[in-house]
């Protein structure tokens, strides 16, 4: 692939602070193969006027032959840090964090570079930091030093509050699948050895896969699992019983609102430590959520002849001020997805299930985000956040509350 350099000083699409230009970054996050843009909706975005270049990566789910193809330009990886003056007319797209400050990166030329603590240009990506997530006011401070600013993916939403792109669903069927397979690692008495997740082809060869395990157990044991879903009627919670259906699960128990408006006399739901074997949490709390968990690491080592072996985080809330559920857990990786936290008791907590089929779940997440990446440019981004915008639409309004957003996380987080 021909490597591609671009100039120091970048020209601006107008006078004013109308910006086309995307930039795609390389990801850095262990075992992330997923991309925020694929070829296709590039290919879209070059024909609507946008310059699209991307950062060469040995690891996104599609070659950077693919978006060459379409048009878009190729560059070395960690553009954004080495001359993040020529990209201050660019909107850098992502997906997960940020690398840490002093990361010793090397890009693919050979060079090595040390993330700097401050965080310039404009950022979109999943930054998880607005819900007071450990470690957010560091995430504002770096943004702020820079005079960089941030449009998080997870906080586009539209004139109706509802999120205009999600990883939601493929979440949910990744967690429910990676449940599943370590259930059965626990029937079959291969704990000793961790399972390392690797990214799949397809759902439907992942499905298989997990289908050829529930075989062995049952061959095994003559046992089938029966499977919770916390929050069955969202996204996720979809995501997850679709998974179920298709690997042959009978029995799920599907929880939503309704179940969990009234709390049991005791003060938590102890039924959920007996009615099934595994327990998928797809349920979104809000940053308000100020309620006592559903259950804590407590009840489950207080119950030895309880029937719940395997829990499986999807929302991944782990640093939320009051979790849904106080198990304690910290994040769990494709290498070693599971954690033991009590006897009999394994912890699926991976913030970035959805790469365990990253074609498909890149297809999904950039085709519906596409639709409003293209209103970017109608956001005059050199005004106060606060200023009236010439450009007021529904699209241009996801981008307008998200600038608006980041400014009061931002005075939230300095008045600390």
């Amino acid at each position: 692939t021909r490597i591609m350099r671009l100039p120091i000083i970048a020209s601006r699409m107008m006078t004013r602070g109308y910006f086309n230009k995307i930039l795609l970054r390389d990801e850095v996050k262990e075992a992330e193969k997923r991309s925020a843009l694929t070829p296709t909706d590039a290919s879209y975005l070059l024909k609507q006027g946008y310059e699209v270049t991307v950062e060469s990566s040995s690891v996104r789910i599609f070659d950077d032959k693919e978006y060459e193809d379409v048009g878009c330009k190729i560059v070395d990886n960690h553009l954004w840090l080495r001359e993040p003056e020529s990209l201050k007319d660019t909107f850098i797209l992502g997906l997960k964090e940020l690398p840490e400050p002093s990361t010793k990166l090397t890009t693919q030329e050979g060079k090595s570079i040390e993330v700097p603590y401050e965080i310039k240009g404009t950022h979109i990506y999943f930054a998880h930091c607005y819900k007071e997530q450990t470690g957010w006011e560091e995430v504002m401070d770096r943004f702020d030093k820079g005079s960089g600013e941030l449009i998080d993916l997870e906080f586009l939403v539209d004139d109706q509050g509802r999120r205009i792109a999600a990883f939601g669903y493929s979440a949910g069927f990744a967690g429910m699948a990676t449940g599943l397979l370590v259930w059965s690692q626990q029937q079959l008495g291969e704990m000793g050895t961790p399972l390392n997740l690797q990214p799949y082809p397809s759902k439907k060869e992942l499905v298989n896969d997990v289908k050829r395990r529930l075989q062995k157990v049952k061959e095994k044991n003559n046992k089938e699992p029966t499977v919770q879903i916390i929050g069955v009627k969202g996204r996720c919670g979809t995501g997850s019983k679709d998974f179920a259906t298709y690997a042959g699960i009978e029995n799920i128990i599907g929880w939503d609102m309704q179940e969990t408006a009234k709390r049991p006399q005791e003060g938590y739901f102890s039924s959920l430590l007996h009615d099934a074997d595994i327990l998928v949490n797809d349920m979104f709390a809000p940053g308000t959520w100020n309620e006592a968990p559903y259950l804590s690491l407590d009840h489950v080592k207080q119950t030895p002849d309880r029937r719940l072996s395997t829990f499986v985080d999807v929302s991944c809330d782990i640093a939320a001020p009051h979790p849904v559920f106080a198990f304690g857990h910290k994040l769990t990786s494709f290498k070693r997805p599971s954690k033991n936290f009590a006897d009999n008791f394994e912890i699926v907590s991976i913030d970035n299930l959805p790469t365990l089929t990253p074609r498909e779940s890149s297809i999904d997440f950039s085709s519906a985000l596409v639709k409003y990446l293209e209103a970017l440019r109608d956001v005059d981004y050199t005004k106060p956040i606060d200023a009236p915008q010439e450009h007021n639409t529904e699209k241009t309004r996801v981008f307008i509350r998200a600038r608006k957003l980041f400014q009061k996380i931002a005075k939230d987080a300095e008045a600390l």
